[in-house]
């Protein structure tokens, strides 16, 4: 028996190679990626380590997610939320994600969703309640306290045309405040990685 179980091990070895590649090769297409999306400099890279050390600290494969940094990275650029608010809203969804145990794709999602309204410039419903509402439980009720009030003060502010870098600014915050402690727990259980 413990031969076989050898000759299995031994099997999945060129399996797991190929996988090391496959993310190792995923992960430095992504940082081809970052760096031709902006103006490449020590700031961007340390950014970038941030992030990554972020997602490893939380059990995230960063190839699957940071597609969602850069594409959020692009929407943001030249507005109030690049940078520290970019970087936050990121870490403060991955926080999310780890706490509530939500899928991969649910997070790339949510972050899909916080980059379509970076991309408008405005807080737009269909995001907020239909795309991230549908991916992080509870984002309207989390996105009203960001902004100090309830939910029907919150649709009220969007109808009168809520800035994102504002909303992002905001929400960024309320997330890492809400989940950060509930992430780090998360992430120090054995199955702590999104699927």
């Amino acid at each position: 028996q413990q031969l076989a179980d050898a000759r299995k091990e031994y099997a999945a070895l060129p399996n797991a190679s190929n996988r090391f590649d496959e993310v190792g090769g995923r992960v430095r297409m992504l940082e081809r990626e970052l760096a031709a999306s902006k103006n490449v400099d020590k700031v961007v890279d340390d950014q970038w380590q941030r992030l990554i050390a972020t997602a490893n600290e939380l059990g995230v494969e960063v190839s699957r997610v940071g597609p969602a940094f850069v594409g959020l990275a692009n929407s943001t650029k030249g507005t109030n939320a690049a940078g520290k608010t970019t970087e936050r809203t990121f870490r403060g969804i991955l926080m999310a994600g780890s706490a509530l145990g939500r899928s991969s794709e649910e997070v790339e999602g949510s972050l899909l969703a916080l980059q379509q309204i970076a991309g408008k410039g405005k807080v737009s419903m269909e995001e907020l309640r239909g795309q991230l509402g549908e991916r992080l439980p509870g984002a309207m009720n989390i996105a009203a306290r960001a902004m100090g009030t309830d939910p029907a003060g919150l649709e009220k502010m969007v109808a009168n045309g809520l800035d994102a870098s504002i909303f992002l600014d905001r929400f960024s915050r309320q997330l890492v405040t809400e989940f950060g402690p509930k992430a780090e727990e998360a992430a120090q259980r054995p199955a702590a990685s999104f699927a």
